[in-house]
């Protein structure tokens, strides 16, 4: 009797502890996918949220949220903001859509990007085009447009302070069209901003303080004249000569009208 009160005790406490244990596991197995969406225009939200209810029944404690965020690897133009466990068994989201911000025309494709470069599409379609600054890299090139990733070009530096400074200000309401002026030589780096009224704002020397050139010219701009606001050029440039009483200093000045 007592030899079979043993075996009977060890399998009594095999069952409890796998009872234990499958009470845990069902404890913390992912019940709910909350996903808070910011939308606008166009949404892939659904089809993101069946994705994500793929992780239901998956054990919350040894989940990777980095596995989750990689959901949205499919879909560029979104991004996770934020993934939170919440014990036992929901985890919670929030999903952002990136916003269109510039059109850049490389050598075989027109990408579109988000405001911080990001790659959103490799096709050149926008759901809001006036809200795209199309950008001229002239002699700067693409090197790596992979959607979803950060572009890379030949002048990276050049090409993010042309970026950079139109985010100022937020230029697509008043610029139509930007270009990257480069010489050969790299001794002048310039942005030329095609306003709708039709003058042109040169930014010289973008990469130096370009936001706070631009936001000069555009401090000017609203000064001028209705007459000069609609041809010839706005410069913007840190002055360096040293006999100036302006030296050091950012001016905007606006040159007359193209040919005079």
């Amino acid at each position: 009797m007592h030899n079979f009160r043993k075996p009977l005790i060890i399998l009594i406490a095999i069952t409890f502890i796998m009872a234990a244990v499958a009470s845990v596991v069902m404890l913390f197995s992912v019940k709910k996918v909350e996903a808070e969406f910011s939308v606008y225009g166009d949404s892939k939200a659904l089809e993101i949220q069946r994705e994500l209810d793929a992780f239901k029944g998956r054990n919350i404690i040894f989940l990777n949220t980095d596995e989750m965020a990689g959901v949205c690897d499919a879909f560029p133009y979104y991004e996770v903001k934020s993934i939170k466990k919440e014990y036992p068994n929901v985890i919670s989201l929030r999903i952002e859509k990136r916003e269109e911000a510039f059109k850049i025309v490389g050598a075989d494709k027109i990408y579109v990007l988000d405001k911080d470069g990001i790659v959103l599409n490799d096709n050149g379609e926008t759901e809001y085009p006036r809200k795209v600054l199309s950008v001229d890299i002239g002699n700067v090139f693409v090197i790596d447009g992979t959607v979803g990733g950060k572009i890379a070009t030949s002048d990276d530096e050049l090409f993010y302070s042309v970026l950079k400074t139109s985010r100022a200000l937020n230029l697509s309401d008043s610029v139509e069209k930007a270009e990257i002026i480069k010489s050969e030589f790299g001794n002048f780096r310039d942005a030329v901003f095609k306003t709708y009224t039709g003058v042109e704002i040169t930014v010289l020397n973008v990469d130096d303080e370009g936001e706070d050139k631009i936001d000069a010219a555009f401090s000017y701009y609203e000064t001028i004249t209705d007459f000069k606001k609609v041809s010839g050029v706005i410069n913007a440039y840190k002055v360096i000569n040293s006999e100036s009483s302006y030296y050091g200093k950012i001016v905007a000045e606006w040159t007359g009208h193209t040919g005079d």
